[in-house]
């Protein structure tokens, strides 16, 4: 679940939670600020790099869908170009 994604450029836990799990709880306990105005800072601050690497992501998805069409469109004949008038044969099965 924590691995990174080739297409999105993130891991999943990441996208939905903001940040990558700890494997290893730390040594140091981290503190929160115990006043409202840190609290809400530190809120916002995730909010912020949650959205951004949500919108990151979305680019990634984006450029890795115009590269996969790109080579799969590469590999494609043309279309025929049927005329009025022009014999075909069509399957009946269906």
């Amino acid at each position: 679940m924590n691995t990174v994604n080739a297409s999105t450029g993130f891991s999943g836990l990441q996208l939905h939670l903001g940040r990558s799990p700890r494997v290893i709880p730390p040594i140091i306990p981290c503190e929160l600020p115990v006043d409202a105005s840190g609290a809400i800072e530190t809120a916002k601050s995730i909010i912020n790099r949650l959205a951004d690497d949500v919108a990151d992501a979305r680019d990634n998805l984006l450029l890795s869908k115009i590269t996969q069409s790109h080579y799969a469109n590469a590999s494609c004949s043309p279309d025929p170009q049927f005329k009025c008038g022009d014999m075909v044969m069509l399957s009946m099965a269906n």
